[in-house]
């Protein structure tokens, strides 16, 4: 019997340590997966900005247009 208790108790802390070591890795992992999903909202963040800046132009651009276009058609600027 006494063989048959170390040889559990053994087998138990095996399984103990596996668990803590598949703990540690995904502990690990999530830290990682945290670590690129805030730098990739940072990059986001800042592709935002570009996106917005550009908007603006072509909001600027268009409206220079339609000016430009409306003036021709009314007649008012001579070329």
């Amino acid at each position: 019997m006494p063989q048959e208790n170390g040889s559990n108790g053994s087998d138990r802390l095996d399984r103990i340590e596996r668990l803590i070591g598949a703990v540690v890795n995904t502990r690990f992992d999530m830290q990682q997966d945290r670590e690129n999903l805030y730098h990739c909202q940072v990059v986001m963040g800042q592709k935002l900005n570009e996106l917005a800046e550009a908007q603006k132009r072509t909001e600027t651009n268009l409206k220079a247009l339609i000016l430009t276009v409306d003036e021709t058609i009314r007649g008012r600027k001579h070329e």
